[in-house]
């Protein structure tokens, strides 16, 4: 990943998977939707999880953010791709 200053980006509805991988690797937390259903990544001390509305947890714990990103699927899709592809 690129070594990025990411203190001004704007709020915006849609965040680039760089920027997510940063603020991941920040320890920050994510609620977000995707096909009308909210998911949400918190920040255990187990490490990270993706949770399903429900509260469902839809991995293990992944230690590592790279791995994270890549292991979790939603519809078929890695963290990676819905990031990456959101505005497609």
């Amino acid at each position: 990943m690129k070594n990025k200053n990411f203190e001004d980006l704007p709020i915006t509805p849609h965040i680039e998977f760089e920027h997510f991988l940063f603020l991941l690797k920040q320890g920050r937390e994510f609620e977000f939707f995707y096909n009308n259903k909210k998911y949400f990544i918190p920040n255990y001390k187990e490490r990270r999880v993706l949770l399903a509305e429900e509260g469902e947890n839809l991995t293990p714990y992944i230690k590592n953010e790279e791995e994270f990103v890549e292991k979790p699927k939603i519809d078929g899709l890695t963290l990676t791709k819905l990031f990456q592809n959101q505005n497609d």
